[in-house]
């Protein structure tokens, strides 16, 4: 049986979290969701869960990115079948929107390292209280999930009130991006039209100050993901 790793854009990748996945035993796979056929969006005894990566289309973007309806009814086929996923960014997105949750543009695009702080559900929660109380987490979105009627809501930040949740005991959701590596980061500064010359340089400051500890935290947070969900 192995973990399936959906990607919603080429070059995605769990980035350092697969070494979780590795010291766990676990095997995992990628699916290139943007290249599956219809009849590949199956389900089967071979699946163990789903690890849902990120994207920059809007979950609702349907006709310009057909595969998106496919992989939400492949969700929804997980759910009822209660699979473990962790979706991350446009994965958490796509989670809430097979549940029927509203999936809209934030007041403003959160980019870069942002404090993530957790709720009181979120401090006792066995998987997000490892990145205790208030910890900052890389960003990268300008979309925002509404909670899924029966989510529990884990974390927050100040400029977007929704960043984790958790659905049942082995479904979470978070609008961060915990994956990623220093490599990663800079592929997004370096293609990224977006972000200002002053951005740049605060994020690749912080980054290089800071990213060890951080990816420590992280990796523990997706052990203990792993520890109850497989």
């Amino acid at each position: 049986m192995s973990i399936v790793i959906l990607r919603n854009m080429a070059g995605n990748s769990l980035g350092h979290l697969t070494q979780v996945l590795q010291d766990h035993g676990l095997t995992y796979e990628y699916w290139d969701a943007y290249d599956l056929e219809a009849n590949e969006f199956q389900l089967s005894p071979e699946i163990k869960g789903f690890i849902i990566l990120g994207g920059i289309m809007n979950v609702d973007e349907t006709q310009q990115f057909p595969f998106l309806q496919r992989e939400r009814n492949l969700i929804q086929s997980a759910i009822s079948q209660e699979l473990p996923i962790f979706g991350i960014c446009l994965g958490a997105q796509m989670i809430a929107r097979s549940l029927g949750a509203v999936v809209e543009k934030n007041p403003i695009k959160e980019v870069g390292w942002t404090p993530i702080e957790l709720t009181p559900e979120g401090q006792v929660d066995p998987v997000m209280s490892a990145l205790g109380r208030l910890t900052p987490q890389f960003q990268w979105h300008e979309d925002t999930f509404y909670l899924p009627e029966g989510a529990v809501l884990l974390a927050s930040s100040a400029a977007c009130p929704r960043q984790a949740y958790r659905i049942g005991e082995n479904i979470y959701g978070v609008q961060f991006h915990p994956e990623v590596t220093q490599e990663i980061i800079m592929g997004w500064l370096n293609t990224s039209t977006s972000i200002t010359t002053e951005q740049r340089r605060q994020i690749i400051a912080e980054t290089e100050a800071t990213y060890q500890q951080r990816c420590q935290i992280s990796q523990k947070m997706f052990d203990q993901f792993c520890t109850l969900a497989f």
